[in-house]
């Protein structure tokens, strides 16, 4: 009797097992099982912004996004790194294929002094497939005291980076 039940018990965790692995494995959908965690990955951004105010200025560039398990992200772009340091952040599920996600990066001028704080909080719609993303992105550039300098808005398109 003890022996059928064990042997029943592992027959069904084997089972489950095998659905967890087929139905959200990372290696052919590159991202966790968790509906929360299907943004984590690498991702290469198209991203447009500037000033909220002035709609007809726009910079676009490219940036890579890494969003980690848990919650949080680390952000570059081509920006050279001499200006820019790395974005680090946190994001957060809110249902329906909708992140909200909040970064900051610092700034630097040209003699590598620091120049403020950028803090970006896009709204991230992942498709359905968990294989690109839209974004509104809404941010403020600080200066070395906190004062907003410019509110920036714009946009941003994600593809999800995978091993071919």
């Amino acid at each position: 009797m003890r022996l059928r039940r064990t042997l029943a018990v592992l027959v069904l965790a084997l089972m489950a097992g095998n659905v967890a692995a087929q139905d959200g494995s990372p290696r052919t959908t590159g991202a966790l099982p968790t509906p929360a965690n299907r943004i984590v990955g690498l991702w290469q951004v198209q991203v447009t912004v500037g000033p909220c105010a002035n709609p007809q200025v726009r910079e676009s560039f490219l940036a890579l996004a890494n969003y980690h398990a848990g919650g949080t992200l680390t952000d570059t772009n081509k920006n050279s790194p001499t200006s820019r340091g790395p974005g680090f952040g946190i994001w957060e599920y809110e249902g329906n294929g909708l992140y909200k996600t909040r970064f900051q990066f610092m700034r630097y001028l040209s003699d590598g002094s620091f120049a403020g704080l950028n803090d970006i909080q896009p709204t991230v719609i992942l498709n359905h497939a968990g294989t690109s993303y839209s974004a509104s992105v809404y941010g403020r550039v600080l200066s070395v005291a906190g004062n907003v300098l410019v509110e920036v808005c714009g946009t941003a398109n994600g593809e999800r980076v995978t091993i071919q």
